[in-house]
């Protein structure tokens, strides 16, 4: 005995008549409601994840903007950083030094010791001569673990600039408003 004969036979009719199919508007609900949380969630995430790993593991994002590590970093790339450790300072390694809007990412070419305590010399990888000051691991403030370059990039500094959240937030509640709208009888027969 199929669904269809049983409400047949409940409803004394000769035909499938209280078996309602799935029809394209009904699924077309469902899937814009999909969308709508996926939505709601990816705005969230982009919204509270900068922060929240600034807050637990000291990691950020910086913005190149200078040419001086091409072919390394190009401007416009999103660099994501973590605070130095004591085995950063080592030859090879790329450093960020200093503090916004004074600061600078540039790699070791050289480490030297003083009285015990280690100094680096840096050097952009596009530039010919190396920085004339040398650095301790006290002026570090900051290693890159990742880059995110290209349309990402362009992204990342859109929706982390001010007027980009609070589109974004903007959008959230666009959305959340949206989806948690009444809906019509007719919407939801």
């Amino acid at each position: 005995m199929t669904l269809a004969s049983v409400s047949t036979e409940r409803s004394g009719q000769s035909g499938p008549s209280d078996v309602r199919p799935r029809t394209p508007k009904r699924h077309l609900g469902r899937g814009l409601d999909v969308l709508l949380v996926s939505l709601i969630t990816l705005i969230v995430s982009m919204l509270v994840a900068p922060p929240l790993l600034q807050a637990l593991g000291g990691i950020r994002m910086i913005v190149v903007d200078g040419g001086s590590m091409a072919p390394t970093y190009h401007v416009g790339d999103v660099l994501i950083v973590r605070p130095p450790t004591s085995t950063d300072l080592r030859e090879g390694a790329v450093l960020v030094v200093g503090t916004p809007p004074t600061s600078y990412t540039h790699r070791v070419v050289a480490i030297e010791d003083r009285d015990g305590t280690p100094w680096a010399q840096l050097r952009g990888d596009a530039n010919a001569t190396a920085d004339p000051s040398w650095v301790t691991l006290a002026q570090v403030t900051a290693v890159p673990v990742a880059v995110v370059s290209g349309p990402a990039a362009i992204a990342i500094v859109a929706v982390t600039s001010l007027p980009g959240t609070l589109s974004l937030v903007a959008l959230g509640m666009a959305s959340a408003i949206f989806w948690i709208r009444p809906r019509s009888r007719a919407a939801s027969a």
